[in-house]
């Protein structure tokens, strides 16, 4: 009777119509055995525990153990060829816990020296980008996967990947202020006001109602956002500025979904004369519509220092998100140290300027 495709009912054990099957990898050994279907899972476990302890005795073999030995454990069962080259190279990276064996080495320890090459190298000043990265993680896994079995638990599982941290395009605030008063009135020109009033995203402003916005209270109840993790739906206050883009809005009736290139097209149009008052004197190169909300929330940061209200009001699930923002953004918590550094001491008489002659 020929046997059906196996199901994994735990990492190592499988279930197929003739029984169970287990195999297990350790150290570069591999225990592999069936067993009828009167077995329990339970039982299995126990057994799976048995025999991965009993593989740990059995100590290293080939010199299998140590990072670095295995490394060339591994490279000697890759064909020769680019691929391989690349991840001998990859590998390399991982000398650091060379010494140490495949069972001592931890999530910690790859997240830590992960870190250190965010860091740089001191002596090329210059660290390794987010591909380099991936690659070396998926390299150091791909070791552990051929050495210890496809379902052996790895110190990799868990490390999310790398992502290149692009830098934000930062508009200074008087720049956004010079677009939006050469606009005409429009409904495209109001809903680029509010998203220069409130830091909202296109799609945010198309999903808006008359119902969701209290002028009176100066609120606005935003929908749930979708890029990226994706945020709940929530209320967020209103600045006077606001207000007054928000009441402009209304008259025009600028509810509903809208096109982006419409928005683009009124939003160059008043660079363009921006840039014609500003004749040899603009600061800044290519700017887009969404700018705005960059230079909205980096002045958010910039007035208040605070992190968490300024992912608040971009609806970042994740914080890290926020933080190019402040990085973009001279801080109020810093700008109050300047000044506080700037006082000086007061006595309440106040100081003659000396003579010429003394």
């Amino acid at each position: 009777m020929p046997r059906q495709t196996r199901t994994t009912i735990v990492p190592c054990i499988y279930q197929d119509n003739h029984g169970y099957e287990m195999i297990v990898s350790r150290n570069g050994r591999t225990f592999r055995k069936r067993y009828p279907r009167t077995k329990t899972v339970g039982w299995l476990k126990n057994e799976l525990q048995r025999q991965i302890e009993k593989l740990a005795r059995k100590g290293p073999r080939n010199g299998v153990g140590a990072l670095a030995g295995d490394v060339n454990l591994y490279l000697r069962t890759l064909p020769e060829g680019r691929a391989k080259a690349d991840r001998e190279q990859w590998l390399t990276a991982w000398t650091t816990l060379g010494h140490l064996s495949r069972d001592q080495i931890t999530p910690q320890m790859v997240r830590e020296t992960m870190a250190g090459w965010r860091v740089g190298d001191k002596e090329k000043d210059r660290a390794p980008g987010a591909s380099t990265m991936n690659h070396r993680r998926h390299a150091l896994r791909a070791l552990y996967k051929a050495l210890d079995g496809e379902d052996a638990p790895t110190p990799c599982d868990n490390i999310k990947r790398a992502v290149e941290r692009r830098e934000i395009r930062v508009v200074p605030r008087g720049v956004a202020l010079a677009i939006i008063r050469q606009m005409h009135t429009s409904k495209s020109a109001a809903r680029i006001k509010i998203l220069a009033r409130t830091g909202l995203p296109h799609a945010q402003i198309g999903r808006l109602k008359p119902e969701d916005v209290d002028l009176d209270a100066r609120v606005m109840r935003v929908t749930p956002r979708r890029k990226g993790a994706g945020t709940q739906a929530r209320t967020l206050p209103l600045t006077y500025a606001a207000v007054r883009a928000f009441k402009q809005f209304a008259r025009l009736d600028a509810w509903g979904p809208f096109s982006s290139q419409s928005l683009y097209k009124t939003f160059q149009e008043a660079v363009i004369r921006a840039k014609d008052r500003w004749r040899g004197r603009w600061p800044v190169g290519h700017v887009r519509p969404y700018d705005l909300r960059h230079a909205y929330l980096t002045e958010v940061y910039r007035r208040t220092g605070d992190l968490r209200a300024t992912a608040e009001l971009a609806m970042h699930a994740d914080m890290s998100m926020t933080a190019r923002y402040a990085d973009a953004a001279v801080s109020a918590t810093s700008i109050a140290a300047r000044d506080a550094m700037d006082r000086r001491p007061h006595d309440g008489t106040r100081r003659k300027r000396a003579s010429r002659q003394e």
